[in-house]
């Protein structure tokens, strides 16, 4: 996971411990040698770390100075390109870092605000925590106050016009597909009644085509056949 690597001489641990403080409390990890365990290899472990930082901050003071673990540090930090933060504690600038831009803190005071924020933008560049990533987050959503929806007179009417539109849209919709026409028993025998069926229409024009013979008899008189010639002649015997 990456961090910060923190190269200081023990004389200096005072300033050392408060600065990683200030870093945890920007959200920062923070490497320190102090998390060595009891029994472990000191070389190999702050080799460990170093070569797993992000970013080394150089704590320069005359004391540091004449340290050959921290000059190693130092020398191994560039030559594996981390970045290197230099804070001027005590002292002059070191020349293996003088064309760094270095931070003034001959006061013992911390570093300001920009400070970290180039740090953070080191582990950015490089493979941020997650961790930090979430707490940079927070710090600048801190003074956000997100606003509730506020529902206003005219955006109640507005909805319940659309859900009563939907309703009843639905009705007609379900209402034109669902009719079916249904005819009553009543309207059927009716129909029955007023409609005769192919027998009776064909046993009405055979009794209109029929004449009785006693109508014919009163039509067919004696009278009718006087004046009548036969084509009959007698035959001769």
């Amino acid at each position: 996971m990456s961090h910060i690597f923190i190269s200081y001489s023990h004389l200096d641990e005072g300033y050392a411990h408060r600065l990683a403080d200030a870093l945890k409390q920007e959200g920062l990890d923070v490497w320190i040698d102090d998390r060595v365990d009891y029994g472990n290899t000191w070389p190999h472990d702050i080799q460990e770390n170093l070569d797993k930082s992000s970013a080394v901050i150089i704590l320069m003071t005359p004391r540091a100075y004449q340290s050959g673990w921290v000059q190693n540090e130092l020398s191994r930090a560039q030559r594996k390109k981390k970045a290197i933060f230099p804070l001027l504690l005590e002292g002059e600038p070191w020349l293996p870092v003088e064309s760094i831009q270095y931070v003034d803190v001959i006061n013992g005071e911390l570093p300001q605000s920009d400070f970290y924020r180039s740090l953070e933008r080191a582990l950015s560049r490089i493979s941020p925590t997650p961790f930090a990533a979430v707490v940079r987050a927070h710090k600048h959503l801190r003074g956000w106050h997100i606003q509730p929806f506020k529902a206003t007179k005219r955006t109640l009417i507005g909805g319940l016009v659309i859900v009563v539109l939907v309703i009843v849209a639905y009705f007609q919709f379900k209402q034109g597909t669902n009719t079916v026409n249904v005819v009553s028993p009543e309207t059927i025998k009716r129909n029955e009644v007023s409609s005769p069926s192919p027998t009776q229409d064909a046993n009405k024009q055979k009794t209109n085509s029929t004449i009785p013979i006693k109508e014919l008899d009163r039509r067919l008189q004696p009278s009718d056949f006087k004046g009548a010639k036969s084509n009959d002649q007698p035959r001769r015997k």
